[in-house]
């Protein structure tokens, strides 16, 4: 067999084990990434403030009168009452005329709540009664 076909079928066989090779050394060799936390005054504040930070979750239970349908009133109520800031969750049934409303207490209070379902409708009038509620205090 000629020379030069010994060296080219040599190379065949091993240029892909060299190859391999060369990478795993490389693999090998490759610095990992350093991860550095820089502290900045920001996020030193940033940390203070959320850890200072306390939510009062509340849940309040209430009765309205008033409301004539179901589709129109109790579903306008919740929907009003379910836009306001803080809210977390706001169901009313029509046929019990019950509200069952869990919110942000900083930012939610009872005298929202009534002026909130007394503005639904400028034709009919709503009343609350039995206004109970529950305060849960977290931090944030």
């Amino acid at each position: 067999m000629n020379p030069e076909l010994k060296i080219i079928r040599l190379l065949k066989l091993t240029s892909p084990l060299i190859s391999i090779l060369v990478l795993i050394l490389n693999c090998k060799q490759s610095k990992e990434a350093e991860i550095i936390s820089v502290e900045t005054a920001n996020s030193q504040s940033h940390i203070e403030t959320s850890q200072a930070n306390v939510i009062n979750y509340a849940t309040a239970t209430f009765t309205i009168k008033g409301m004539s349908c179901e589709m129109g009133c109790a579903r306008a109520i919740e929907n009003k009452l379910s836009k306001l800031d803080g809210m977390s969750r706001a169901s009313v049934n029509f046929k019990e005329e019950m509200a069952t409303v869990k919110f942000d207490a900083n930012k939610v209070d009872e005298t929202l709540l009534i002026s909130t379902v007394t503005s639904v409708s400028q034709t009919l009038s709503f009343s609350l009664e039995d206004f109970k509620m529950i305060l849960e205090t977290s931090k944030e």
